[in-house]
């Protein structure tokens, strides 16, 4: 790993485990209605945790369409945090 990538993932280390992005996650929750892992196959009632879909946006740049709320096992299986 470069020297660049490993600051990278720290800072984004920091940012998921700030308020922001803990904000971040309700609203898009909320706002979206999601009730269930929203994984093609699974549809788990929860607990939910918001996965970045894509990593174009960050750091508070993130779009609804960036996201997908998935249960802890398909949040791993998707390779989360």
């Amino acid at each position: 790993m470069l020297h660049g990538e490993s600051l990278g993932k720290a800072r984004y280390q920091e940012y998921l485990h700030g308020p922001f992005w803990r904000a971040r996650k309700v609203r898009y929750l909320r706002e979206n209605g999601v009730e269930r892992c929203e994984a093609r196959s699974c549809g788990s009632p929860g607990p939910l945790q918001v996965h970045h879909e894509s990593y174009a946006r960050l750091f508070g740049a993130e779009l609804d369409r960036d996201l997908e709320a998935l249960c802890g096992r398909c949040h791993m299986e998707a390779g989360g945090y």
